[in-house]
C-alpha cells in the first residue's frame, strides 16, 4: 500500500514547494486549548471530523465520512466559531458543543495548522507536481507504490492460506495515512479549481472531484471492514477483502486516466 510517511511528507513538501506555506501540528490536544492556542491568536486550524457527527455536513446522521474541516474564527463570547468545510463547499456558524462534537466523532487526533501563503502557485511547478501525482500511481517500474502496489497487495491477498489478526492492527493504522493523502490531494484540487489566482481556475472537470471521492469513500468503506474483522470472532475472509482491493483497483486506474486527460500529462 505504499509508505504511509512517505506520502504525508510529500504532500507537506508540495505545500512548501507550491505555495511557501508549512504546517505546524497539535496531536492529543483538548479542543478547547487548542482553539485558545491558534483560531483565538488568528490562526486557520484544520480539524479531523467524521461527518456523520458535523451538523453542517450532509452526511449528519448519515453516513461515515472521514475528512478535515476548518475553523477560521472563535467567539470565546458566545462560544461559537466560524467553520468551512471542502466536501462539499460550506461556510457557516456553529457552537463549540457541535464543533466538539465533529473533531470527538473523529479516529484521528492530529490537527495542524498551515503558515499564510508566500507565494503563489506557477504553472510551471503546479503541472509537475500534479504529474508527479500521476507517475507514481502509474510507474511500472515499481511494485510497492500506486496501482502496481494495490495489485501486488491483491495478489498476496489471494495466494494466503489465512490472515492473523495481529497484521489486522498494522493495516488498521496504514490505511488511515492512505485516507488522508487522498483526501488532501482532493483538497488540493479543490483549492486549485476555485482559487481565481490558480492557473487551473475554473479548469479541473466535476467528474475527476467526483471519482477522487468516490475511492475515498471505498478506502473507508474498507478500513471499517478492517475494523469490524478485528472485533469479531470469525476468520479473516481473504477473498473478500481481495474482491474490495479489486474494486478500488479499478476505480484508482480509471482516476489515473481521468487525471491524465484533464492536465494532458505526456
Amino acid at each position: 500500500m505504499g509508505n504511509s510517511s512517505e506520502l504525508r511528507r510529500l504532500f507537506q513538501k508540495n505545500l512548501e514547494d507550491l505555495y511557501g506555506v508549512f504546517e505546524t501540528g497539535y496531536r492529543d490536544y483538548e479542543l478547547s486549548s487548542l482553539i485558545e492556542l491558534t483560531v483565538v491568536q488568528e490562526q486557520w486550524l484544520f480539524i479531523p471530523a467524521n461527518a456523520i457527527c458535523a451538523k453542517w455536513h450532509p452526511y449528519f446522521n448519515k453516513k461515515n465520512y472521514t475528512h478535515r474541516f476548518l475553523l477560521t474564527q472563535y467567539n470565546s463570547t458566545n462560544t461559537s466559531g466560524s467553520v468551512i468545510d471542502f466536501i462539499p463547499e460550506y461556510n457557516g456558524e456553529h457552537s463549540y458543543e457541535e464543533i466538539e462534537a465533529a473533531y470527538l466523532s473523529s479516529n484521528s487526533r492530529e490537527c495542524f495548522t498551515l503558515s499564510k501563503p508566500t507565494q503563489a502557485p506557477g504553472f510551471y511547478l503546479t503541472e509537475n507536481q500534479v504529474k508527479s501525482v500521476y507517475l507514481r500511481l502509474t510507474n511500472q517500474h515499481t511494485q510497492s507504490h500506486g496501482i502496481n502496489g494495490l495489485v501486488r497487495f491483491q495478489n498476496d491477498l489471494l495466494e494466503a492460506e489465512q490472515i492473523g489478526k495481529e497484521i489486522l492492527n498494522h493495516w488498521w493504522g496504514d490505511l488511515l495515512f492512505v485516507i488522508n493523502a487522498r483526501e488532501s490531494f482532493l483538497e488540493f484540487m479543490w483549492f486549485l479549481n476555485r482559487n481565481t489566482e490558480s492557473p487551473y481556475y475554473s479548469l479541473i472537470q466535476p467528474s475527476l472531484l467526483d471519482i477522487i471521492e468516490r475511492i475515498i469513500n471505498e478506502w473507508v468503506i474498507f478500513r471499517n471492514s478492517i475494523m469490524k474483522l478485528r472485533i469479531s470472532e470469525r476468520a479473516v475472509d481473504h477473498q473478500q477483502l481481495a474482491e474490495k482491493i479489486g474494486q478500488i483497483i479499478q476505480l484508482e486506474s480509471f482516476f489515473a486516466k481521468e487525471l491524465k486527460a484533464c492536465f494532458a500529462i505526456t
